[in-house]
C-alpha cells in the first residue's frame, strides 16, 4: 500500500491497528516529547500500553533507535519509537531509521494498518518534516496495509 498524509486524524482518533508514540530516552515523567498533548494520550488512550513503557523502562531497556512494542494491549497494538535521547535535543534521523528498519524486519507493515506521527511538523521537533515521510515511504511503504502519516498528532 501506500504512506497517506492525514491532516484529520491524531494518535488519540485514528483507527488504525498499529499506532507509533514518539519518546526520548530518558522519562515521560517531565514535559516530554514532541506535542503537550502527548502525555494525555498515553495516559486515556493507552494507559496498559503505557505502564508496559514505563515498565521496560525502569528495567532500562529504552535506548535511543530502539523500539517497545506493546501487542493489543489497549484497543490498539503501540509501537514506542525512541527517537531522540532527551526533551533538549533534537530528534534524530537516523535512530528514526533504525526504530522503521526494526519495525519493517519484525512486518509490522505487512500485518498492520499503521499510523506514524509527521515527526518534524511541529517546530520543537527540530528535524525536518520530509526526511521523516521519506524514510517512512522507503521503510514501511511498501506493505500489505495502509500507513497514515498524522500531521495533527
Amino acid at each position: 500500500m501506500s504512506v497517506k498524509v492525514d491532516k484529520i486524524h491524531s494518535l488519540a482518533t485514528t483507527s488504525a491497528e498499529l499506532v507509533v508514540i514518539p519518546v526520548h530516552a530518558k522519562t515521560m515523567q517531565k514535559a516530554l516529547t514532541i506535542h503537550p498533548t502527548l502525555h494525555e494520550t498515553c495516559l486515556y488512550q493507552y494507559p496498559i500500553a503505557y505502564s508496559h513503557f514505563k515498565d521496560m523502562e525502569s528495567q532500562g531497556k529504552t535506548a535511543l533507535g530502539t523500539i517497545i512494542v506493546s501487542e493489543r494491549l489497549d484497543r490498539a497494538t503501540v509501537v514506542w519509537l525512541i527517537g531522540r535521547g532527551d526533551i533538549r535535543r533534537k530528534f534524530d534521523l537516523h535512530s528514526i531509521i533504525k526504530c522503521l528498519t526494526k519495525m519493517r524486519e519484525l512486518d509490522l507493515h505487512l500485518t498492520h494498518t499503521i499510523a506514524f506521527p509527521a515527526i518534524g511538523y511541529y517546530d520543537s521537533d527540530r528535524i525536518d518534516v520530509k526526511l521523516v515521510y521519506e524514510s517512512v515511504k522507503k521503510y514501511l511503504g511498501d506493505g500489505l496495509k495502509q500507513v497514515d502519516f498524522l500531521l495533527n498528532y
